[in-house]
């Protein structure tokens, strides 16, 4: 089934009207700590870290969903694609914001020349980590909850070599 999303970084005019998705992450975090964080990921200076929030919108502007991304070097995992925030809505009949945005989460890693994709998804305790082992216990002692579980993608090879290009999908998904 095709999709009508458009992958689209979020304008400064647009900020108030991802607002809902934010709430659906987080229904305690108010417009103004929204408009906040938005400005300060939207207004990065050229020659500071590559970071932004991108969106995906259909052809008349609709935001169905939307991440935050940074480009980091890892000691591991070489150049890496972080991804944070990943909120999609979800509508019958058409394919799945979440789909689309993990290809254009690709697609935007293999543009910038990374070597793995890292997407940190909220969870809750709830959701069967395995515990009890050393690691655990300190950080339970000293305050620390589960967040988030990170998902990775490798763009190479184990050897080391960057995985050959596949056909990319263009930003119309």
């Amino acid at each position: 089934m095709p999709s009508d999303f458009i992958a689209r970084p979020l304008r400064p005019a647009q900020v108030m009207q991802a607002y809902p998705l934010v709430q659906a992450l987080d229904p305690g975090l108010s417009r103004d700590e929204w408009r906040a964080f938005a400005a300060e990921i939207c207004d990065a200076r050229p020659g500071t870290e590559v970071s932004g929030i991108m969106t995906l919108q259909t052809v008349v502007g609709y935001i169905h969903g939307m991440f935050v991304h940074r480009l980091q070097r890892d000691l591991r995992q070489g150049l890496q694609l972080q991804v944070d925030h990943l909120i999609t809505f979800e509508l019958p009949g058409r394919l799945s914001a979440l789909h689309a945005a993990l290809r254009v989460i690709e697609q935007l890693a293999r543009e910038q020349g990374c070597d793995a994709v890292n997407v940190n998804m909220p969870t809750r305790a709830s959701v069967g980590f395995a515990r009890g082992n050393h690691s655990d216990d300190a950080f339970d002692a000293n305050g620390y909850q589960t967040h988030a579980a990170c998902w990775c993608k490798l763009l190479r090879d184990p050897g080391g070599r960057r995985a050959a290009p596949r056909a990319l999908t263009p930003p119309i998904l």
